[in-house]
């Protein structure tokens, strides 16, 4: 239907009325639409200036701690500076090509200025046809009230008013006709204007996803890129390097302390000087010089602890193409002493052996099982967050100790054997000893801390092992009239394992969600939990992946609940019915709400339960000056909103109907508008799953041991049902 045929009706000023609102209407659209792209762009803008502040800090300290794991954070970081590139770019666009076409279309069109002069010319003409239209209706009431010769000179100049009514009208008709063509051509060029405005921005931001995705789909492929066994590996590999320079160069040490303890007492007259250098060269010898026969037993004392000092400060350089003259240290076993003293101690003192003995270092760490390293790194990881108590001894006091000024703990009966693992040097330990003053209560300390620290260690309480678990249910809610609309529930389960390792047990842990059939989708995080085939609802748990977690909880699972279209208030605690009254000056609101008690959390095997954390948020329009509320609320003066944090509900016990009262002094009329609720209910779901270990079967354990050996079990699972968008329309 065309305009014409809508609106050339017989009164000019009823279709005039209908087109200007129309047009004012449209005018005034277009420039809140406007408006609304402009906060649009000012809200891209602060996005952006928050990225540029997260860029701008330092967060990681040591990026030599993120080892190969730099190439995914410098990814990260790379991606960021683009979406702030791509905002900037969305920024531009979204003013030039939309915001800007919408105010142009309505200020600057000549078609629409057009319109707008022939406007001028149609509302004199429709004045001009309702005046002599309300003539016409006078002249023909008088005539009809005439009879005779009167009657007959009132019928003429009936006539003559209705003639020039009908000139009015037709003159009204041309210029009507022409003003309606015109006005559907600019009604239909702004909104196809409006359309392509939409679309454009449509456009924009689809391209800017694209281009998102593909950042995105970078920068995981640099996450999937990241080996963690590899980083592991490196990190074994770089740091046993350096451990084994330094035990090689303690070994030197030991083996140079020992020769010097026996150039002492060779001296016939028990007394001598040891004068033993250690000296890094570039072929990674070590020399050694022949004592002189003049010092005393303290200068032997005193050159013993000189030496073991600069041995532990001094870096020899290492040269693996070395290829040594003699046994290497670590090859003798601890039956082989005769090679150990002809070799390991006599050739330092002998004037026939050479001084300079080549000794071979090794470059790296001998390969290594790469399960049995993982295996090994994941029982480190797990020793170090567990807190054994280690008892500390009164008299340790740190440097100002004189026990620990005289002493090295590390020397004692077993000492060597457990660091070095050498075994049949105690002979020539004790001889070491006499030339070194001990301390009974250092040796005994470290004695006592190693004991506390194995002894914590083995503590049923560290080795215990078990899971915790959280299921928080999420009730998304559109109501009206106490009656629910729309509903979706979903839920969440988290997970922690911060135990050891389960050792000597092959079979997984497997847990079973009981239940399940209550769900109407469930995904799980392919990551932590394995579906087990051809069963629902049980599944396998990745405790190695969990255990790196530590005590923090990890999203395993995520689910839909099944809701019967004609059960949807069993799923609702409460029954809240708003009651608004918006008067020009005045908004009162009754918000009356009471215990639904055919809710499933109303009949819970714990009775009911209470329901906490209970709130009602109300924005109340209309420019507000006073409120007054009962009970007492918290009324925001810049947000314009009600807020009202209610008692606690005992689910149990049907309740009356309660209500909360507010009234509001407006500068102008106000509009009901949706009520959000919160609230939070511990210890239960209205799914009713719940979650238990699989134990498994004697048919499942291969090795016939006790199926109860290394069981883990829940040790606490936290049930709880909050609000999401839980909304009260107004009646």
């Amino acid at each position: 239907m065309s305009y014409n045929q809508a609106f050339l009706i017989e009164r000019p000023k009823n279709g005039l009325d209908i087109v200007q609102s129309r047009l004012k209407g449209a005018k005034t659209l277009n420039f809140e639409i406007a408006d609304y792209f402009k906060e649009r762009a000012i809200v891209e803008d602060n996005y952006i200036k928050g990225l540029q502040r997260l860029i701008n800090k330092s967060f990681v300290t040591d990026k030599l701690d993120l080892g190969t794991f730099a190439n995914v954070w410098d990814s990260h970081l790379g991606e960021i500076q683009s979406i702030i590139e791509m905002h900037l770019d969305f920024i531009t666009k979204l003013h030039d090509e939309v915001e800007v076409q919408l105010r142009k279309k309505v200020s600057s069109d000549p078609e629409w200025t057009n319109l707008k002069h022939q406007e001028n010319n149609l509302s004199k003409l429709a004045r001009e046809y309702e005046d002599k239209h309300s003539k016409v209706n006078k002249q023909r009431s008088k005539t009809e009230k005439q009879s005779g010769k009167k009657a007959e000179a009132f019928e003429s100049k009936l006539q003559e008013t209705q003639k020039a009514l009908e000139i009015t009208h037709a003159e009204w008709q041309t210029e009507w006709s022409d003003y309606l063509e015109k006005f559907q051509t600019v009604d239909g060029s702004r909104l196809l204007n409006l359309k392509e405005s939409f679309a454009r921005f449509e456009t924009i931001q689809a391209d800017y996803f694209q281009r998102r995705a593909g950042m995105a789909e970078k920068t995981l492929n640099a996450i999937m890129d990241f080996d963690v066994q590899n980083e592991m590996q490196n990190f074994c590999a770089r740091k046993s390097k350096n451990f084994e320079v330094n035990s090689s160069k303690w070994k030197k040490t030991i083996s140079s302390q020992f020769e010097q303890q026996k150039v002492i007492n060779s001296t016939p007259n028990g007394s001598a000087s040891a004068s033993g250098s250690i000296s890094g060269s570039t072929s990674g010898s070590i020399n050694a010089q022949t004592a002189s026969p003049t010092a005393s037993p303290n200068t032997s004392q005193n050159t013993f602890q000189t030496v073991s000092q600069n041995a532990f400060e001094s870096r020899i350089p290492v040269d693996s193409e070395i290829v040594p003259e003699s046994k290497h240290f670590d090859e003798f076993s601890s039956n082989d002493e005769d090679s150990l003293s002809d070799v390991g101690f006599n050739s330092f003192v002998n004037p026939d052996h050479k001084k300079n003995i080549q000794i071979e270092i090794k470059p790296s760490v001998a390969g290594d099982n790469e399960a049995e390293t993982a295996r090994a790194m994941s029982m480190v990881m797990t020793t170090l967050k567990s807190t054994p108590t280690i008892k500390q001894h009164s008299s340790i006091r740190g440097r100002r100790d004189s026990n620990n000024r005289q002493s090295n703990p590390f020397i004692n009966n077993n000492g060597i054997d457990t660091i070095f693992g050498i075994n049949g040097v105690n002979a020539n330990l004790e001889r070491a000893n006499s030339f070194v003053q001990t301390s009974s209560s250092a040796s005994s300390e470290f004695s006592e801390i190693t004991n506390n620290h194995r002894r914590a260690i083995s503590d049923p309480e560290v080795q215990s092992r078990g899971l915790r678990s959280s299921i928080i249910e999420t009730v998304n809610v559109k109501s009206q009239g106490g009656e629910v609309i729309k509903i979706l529930v979903t839920g969440e389960i988290r997970i922690s394992y911060n135990y050891p390792v389960i050792r000597n047990n092959p079979n997984p842990i497997r847990i079973r969600i009981r239940k399940f059939d209550t769900l109407e989708k469930a995904t799980p995080n392919a990551l932590y939990l394995h579906a087990v085939p051809e069963s629902s609802g049980l599944y396998d748990i990745d405790t190695g992946l969990l255990s790196i977690s530590g005590i923090a909880s990890v999203a395993v699972m995520k689910y839909q609940v099944h809701i019967d279209p004609t059960k949807k208030n069993l799923y609702v605690p409460l029954q809240i019915i708003p009651q608004w009254k918006c008067e020009p000056n005045l908004t009162s609101l009754a918000v009356n709400y009471r215990v639904n008690p055919e809710c499933l959390l109303s009949s819970g095997d714990d009775g009911g339960g209470t329901l906490t954390d209970l709130s009602f948020l109300i924005p109340v329009d209309g420019d507000v000056g006073t409120v007054q509320s009962k009970p007492t609320g918290i009324w925001s003066i810049e947000k314009q909103r009600m807020y009202w944090q209610l008692d606690d509900i005992d689910l149990s016990i049907p309740s009356e109907r309660k209500r909360t009262l507010a009234q509001f002094e407006t500068k102008q009329e106000s509009n009901p508008v949706p009520i959000v609720v919160k609230f939070a209910r511990k210890g239960q779901l209205l799914s009713g799953i719940s979650l238990e270990i699989e134990k498994p079967t004697i048919n499942d354990t291969s090795n016939g041991d006790n199926i109860d050996e290394g069981i883990v079990e829940f040790q606490e699972i936290i049930h709880q049902v909050v609000s999401g968008k839980f909304l009260v329309l107004p009646n």
